[in-house]
């Protein structure tokens, strides 16, 4: 269609360049090389034209794709993550999920590391499939994944992260001849009036440091951990 219209659109203007030019369109002589030239050149041109528009888009596409998700998981990168959390209403409700993956440098040392891309591909679908549409899930770095829920409470943030843990836990991770049994230890944190989400995700990673001490595969919500963090000796 688009074609179309400028093949059309060409004839019509070189028509009418023609006539003003040539002080009317009465000889045979005048006329028909203002239409049949247009006819010629403007479908190949614009067809060129259009074909390079597609190559320019399809590679805008890829590079966004590039740009904001993880290229081994898929799940979203963690720019991406941070642009969405940052570019939320502060004013707004919003939770974030830190999870991680218990034990992960096990699975590498005894299986090798493609077992371990793996695994952390297994983890990402699991967590995606388990989070809502509205949820932002990210590959923060190494084994540890970030979900940004927005106009999200607690509660709802808390039921989530029991179905993303039940999830991962009861269903093994299948490669080759091996079932790898795998777990997640999940902190939750919730954005507190005017916070940015760089001293959510700080505070959610020091109470997730303190559950997996406490014991792994399970969900833990920050405020839980707050007087233990107040007396806890550094580490």
């Amino acid at each position: 269609m688009g074609v179309l219209i400028t093949t059309v659109g060409s004839v019509i203007l070189s028509v009418m360049f023609t006539g003003i030019i040539r002080g009317g369109l009465s000889e045979p002589s005048t006329l028909i090389p203002s239409i049949v030239v247009p006819l010629c050149v403007a479908p190949l041109a614009s067809l060129w034209g259009f074909t390079q528009a597609h190559k320019i888009a399809v590679l805008n596409k890829q590079l966004a794709k590039l740009l904001n998700h993880d290229p081994l998981t898929n799940a979203h990168s963690r720019s991406y993550f941070f642009d969405v959390a940052y570019n939320d209403p502060p004013y707004g409700s919003a939770v974030t999920l830190m999870i991680d993956a218990d034990r992960f440098k096990q699975i590498n040392d005894t299986y090798g590391h493609d077992v371990g891309d793996e695994a952390l591909k297994h983890l990402s679908e699991q967590i995606s499939l388990n989070c809502r549409k509205s949820d932002v899930v990210a590959r923060l770095g190494g084994e540890e994944f970030g979900v940004y829920m927005p106009d999200t409470n607690i509660n709802t943030a808390q039921i989530v992260a029991e179905r993303i843990r039940t999830e991962i836990s009861q269903n093994p991770m299948v490669v080759g001849e091996f079932s790898i049994p795998l777990s997640v230890s999940i902190d939750i944190a919730s954005r507190r009036p005017g916070e940015q989400i760089k001293d959510v995700l700080k505070r959610a990673d020091d109470a997730l440091y303190r559950a997996k001490n406490n014991g792994r595969n399970q969900v833990r919500v920050e405020t839980e951990y707050l007087p233990e963090l107040e007396n806890a000796p550094a580490v």
